[in-house]
């Protein structure tokens, strides 16, 4: 569980120093570097809302509170949703033409090829109960 914190926290840090510098991502290749930006105050928002969830989380792992469990949960399942939702958009936008039937076949043939791994981390995590129904850090 510390590897999992620890994670947390870092992602957690990394998305807040992106929404204060607003920069979005950085790819570096042979022909050289290129940084961009978010194009609204909002995205950097979102992104400050994004990492300050994952260090809340982090915390209430650590403290061992309870609902941390359920979100661990909830979170399993938005991350499931997203994958399959922005991997459908994202695929059907690489088209000249959309088309509605291909985009939701698609978009059925994600959720079923990675709904095994997403079952596989569901119960991972339905068997770290114990874990939160131990004496917590400090009860304070």
């Amino acid at each position: 569980m510390k590897r999992f914190v620890t994670c947390l926290c870092v992602f957690g840090v990394l998305y807040l120093i992106s929404s204060v510098s607003g920069i979005s991502s950085i790819v570096a290749s042979s022909s050289g570097h290129s940084i961009s930006h978010y194009h609204s105050y909002l995205l950097r928002g979102c992104v400050a809302l994004a990492g300050c969830s994952f260090l809340y989380l982090a915390w209430a792992i650590y403290k061992r509170h309870p609902h941390a469990w359920w979100l661990g949960f909830l979170g399993s399942a938005a991350v499931w949703i997203s994958f399959v939702v922005t991997g459908t958009r994202a695929t059907a936008s690489q088209y000249p033409q959309e088309s509605t039937r291909d985009t939701l076949l698609f978009g059925a043939m994600l959720a079923v090829v990675s709904l095994p791994v997403f079952i596989y981390w569901v119960l991972r995590w339905r068997m770290q109960k114990q874990y939160f129904d131990s004496e917590p850090h400090d009860a304070a």
